[in-house]
Order: C-alpha cells, then structure tokens, then sequence
C-alpha cells in the first residue's frame, strides 16, 4: 500500500513538472509572438508582417546544424587518426518525497554534475592527446536524466582515457550504463551516423512533436543547461546560420552537385571555416589597426566584426549578449571596388536585420559602418 502511494505521489509529481515546463515553454512563445506581431519588415513602399515563432522550427535547425556538426568532426577526426567511442554517463535519480521547486533544484543539480564531470575529463585528457567531442543531456518519460558523449581519441591511448573517466566517475558519483565502446567504422560508416542519430534524437522528436518541443523548451529554459555541447570551434551554430544566407546560393554550392542536403551544408560550413576570420572590438579600430587587419586578412572572402554590446531595455524581444556586425567584403586592391562591396552588403544585410532589430540599432550599425569607412580613404 505504501509503495503504491509512493508511485502515484512520484508520478502526480512527474505530471506537475511536465505541465510546468510546458506552461513555461508556451509563454515564451506567446511573448515573443506578441513582440514580432508588433513589428514589420519595410519593403519598398509595403510593409511586410513577420512570421510567427515556432519552438519546433527552433529545434529543426538545431538538429540539422548538429547532425551537419557530428559530419565535421568525422572529417577533422580522419585527419588526426582519431577513432570514435560512445559512452553514457548516468547518475541516482530520486525525487520521491520532494515539492515541484526541490525537484527542479535537485535536476538542475544533476545537469551541472554531468556538464562539469564531462568538462573536466575531457580537460585533463587533452591537456597531452589530442580529443574531439559532442554531447547531449537528454531525459525519458519518468525525467530521468543522462548524458550521452560521442568522443574521438587515438585508439593507442584508450585506456589512459578510461583511467581519467573512472576517477571522474568516482569522484562526481557517476555511473556508466554501457562501458567505454568504439564505434566500429572499419567496414561501414553508418554505425557512425546511426550513434549520431542516437545522440540528437531529443531534438528531431523535438521539431516533429509539438507537444514534446514545448517540453524540452520548457526543460531548458527552468533548468538552464545546455543541451548540446562540443569541441570548440571558430564558427559557431548563431555565427553559421548569420552567415549562411550570404553563401547558400552561391554557385559554388548548386543543388544538383549534392544527392543529399546535409553534405551541401557541410561543405558551406567546412568552406566558411577556412575563409572567415572574426575579430572582437569594444570600440571602433583605429586606422593603423584597420589597415593591419586588411593586409593580415586580404586573402580572405568573408571578414566578420564582432563588437559587443548589451540589449536596450525599449528592445525587449532582442535577448542577445553580442550583437554582430558583418561585412561581407570580397578580395580586391582596388579601394573604389572595396567600397562598392562594402555599400552592397551593408543594405542587404540592414534589410535582414529590420525583422530582429530596432531603427535605432540599425541606424547606430549604419553610422559605425559610415565611421569606418573613412579610414580607407
């Protein structure tokens, strides 16, 4: 009898959670639906309204980036002579007893255990061999919450890793569902891609279901972890998805070339990589330094400054730490045909920032644009 009541408090208790990420997820939603409403794009002499947000369209480009992702570390990891192994970190779960507020301290708890012992382990390996990385925090009906970790080490040092992950998992109190297993890619590449899969199904449930979006939106945002972490690189998902737009229909990347989309997006990402080169300012570079920074980066297609900035309050649905200013500037030695390019991308860029910015901000960015421009005469 008592088991029974303890099932049904922990299940009741499930519920409440669930209904109160949802509920949380579906709000935000609304808010920021309120604010695109508010809001149109000028076209010439009509005005354009926004289209509404969708939390699974969120989910549907996150899962298309990361899938394209889990592609470019394959290639990277050929390169180095790195093989791929799979691991699952879990850890106790028990919420019986406990009120909605403690049961979300306690997983918000568990989720930065899992990010820190994963941090750390991959910290101390790579400090003398070279590892590259994804994961993803993921959790079943009954919330139960684990990690799952691709990672790409040398097979001759597979044990020296195994030492480091088990005095981490002793040390954070962590267990392994499936011991440390390599991904077997020596006949066919797809276990590779099937283990991927695996990986990032949280989010392609998540851009076909809306109920389970709202769900995951909902757990993320109350428990504020990161859903998918990797290996550090120099372009980002939010710096990609910017630029993509500039590079997409260039002829370089023609749809017939490719049988499948995924491989077009990677060579678009794989291609910006190689070309972008972005440098940070608190302010306006002066015009020695403007001058070093295009000789140093001439070769290069795509030139990209990153200033930071912080969010006006009147600019409520503007939630972004960074605001990127981008210049696509082709390579030439002729001034006149650089500032040419400079005039060109700066209004088609303007116009596809009206939907998320401000007047203000954009007229801010136009000046900036206008102040660096003298430097080159």
């Amino acid at each position: 009898m008592e088991e029974e009541t303890k099932t049904n408090e922990k299940k009741e208790l499930i519920s409440k959670l669930k209904e109160f990420f949802i509920n949380n997820s579906q709000f935000r939603e609304e808010r920021k639906n309120y604010f695109l409403s508010k809001r149109k794009l000028k076209k010439k002499n009509t005005q354009i309204p926004l289209k509404p947000y969708l939390v699974t369209k969120k989910f549907y480009k996150d899962y298309i980036f990361y899938r394209m992702f889990c592609k470019h570390l394959r290639n990277l990891a050929f390169e180095k002579g790195l093989k791929p192994y799979f691991l699952t970190l879990t850890k106790e779960f028990s919420i019986e007893g406990m009120n909605i507020f403690e049961a979300i301290d306690y997983i918000k708890e568990i989720t930065v255990i899992y990010r820190q012992a994963l941090r750390e382990i991959i910290r101390e390996f790579q400090r003398n061999y070279d590892v590259l990385f994804i994961s993803a925090v993921e959790f079943n009906d009954d919330l139960f919450f684990h990690l799952h970790v691709i990672v790409f080490i040398n097979p001759l040092f597979e044990n020296k890793f195994l030492k480091i992950l088990e005095n981490k998992v002793e040390l954070f109190g962590l267990g392994y569902e499936k011991k440390f297993e390599k991904i077997d890619i020596e006949e066919n590449d797809k276990n590779l891609e099937k283990k991927c899969e695996y990986l990032l199904k949280s989010l392609k449930k998540a851009a076909e279901h809306f109920e389970y979006a709202y769900l995951l939106d909902g757990a993320i945002n109350v428990l504020k972890y990161k859903l998918v972490t990797h290996s550090k690189t120099n372009l980002n998902k939010k710096m990609y998805f910017k630029l993509l737009p500039h590079v997409v229909n260039h002829k370089k990347f023609k749809d017939t070339k490719y049988k499948q989309k995924d491989e077009k997006f990677l060579d678009i990402y794989e291609y910006l990589l190689k070309n972008i080169r972005i440098k940070v300012f608190s302010k306006i570079p002066g015009k020695d330094t403007l001058k070093k920074l295009l000789k140093t980066y001439k070769k290069h297609k795509i030139f990209v400054f990153q200033e930071k900035k912080e969010v006006e309050k009147s600019d409520e649905f503007v939630e972004l730490q960074n605001h990127l200013l981008i210049k696509k500037i082709l390579s030439c030695n002729k001034k006149d045909e650089l500032l040419k390019n400079i005039d060109s991308c700066v209004d088609s860029y303007l116009e596809s920032l009206r939907k998320i910015f401000s007047n203000k901000t954009l007229m801010n960015f136009k000046w900036k644009v206008n102040a660096l421009k003298k430097y080159f005469n």
